[in-house]
This record gives structure tokens, C-alpha cells and sequence, in this order.
């Protein structure tokens, strides 16, 4: 090759942020995500009732709701096809 091309995208060297996989939020951003509204859910209930019992439920009641929510959102989600993340020329 005679030519000097631009390095592909996800190569060493292609410059610009790395492209994220098809999914929209990774799992360990659904997780903490997740676990810090429960949390946020659980201190408030026990600050309120001062029922560990109902704390613990309304905390795990919480992190489900957030974590199936999130999931089926960020499934919805698809990377806009027409922005090149990396500037590329086409």
C-alpha cells in the first residue's frame, strides 16, 4: 500500500473514544444504578418508619423494579447509525 489510510475503528490507533457495544448501558451500570436507588429507597424507609423488616422489603422491592425498568429501556435503545464516533471520513 502506497496510500496512508485511516486505521479502522476499534484498532490501536484509531483515535477518538472506543465504540461502546450494541447495548446501551453495560451490566455493571445497571447494577450500580440499580443498587443505588434501592439503597437511596431502603434508607428513606427506615429513616421514616424505623422498621428494619419493611426497609429491607422496600429495598429489594426497589432494586428489582429499577434494575428490570432499566434493562428493558436501555434494550430499546440502538446507537444512531448516522453519527461516526470516531470522525472518520466516509
Amino acid at each position: 500500500m502506497t496510500q496512508n489510510q485511516p486505521a479502522a475503528p476499534n484498532q490501536p490507533g484509531a483515535g477518538g473514544p472506543p465504540r461502546r457495544s450494541s447495548s446501551a448501558l453495560s451490566t455493571a451500570e445497571l447494577f450500580g444504578l440499580s443498587g443505588g436507588t434501592a439503597l437511596f429507597v431502603g434508607l428513606v424507609t427506615l429513616l421514616t418508619t424505623r422498621e428494619v423488616w419493611l426497609s429491607l422489603v422496600s429495598l429489594v422491592i426497589a432494586f428489582v423494579v429499577v434494575l428490570v425498568v432499566t434493562a428493558l429501556f436501555a434494550r430499546r435503545l440502538k446507537p444512531n447509525a448516522d453519527v461516526d464516533l470516531n470522525n472518520n471520513p466516509r
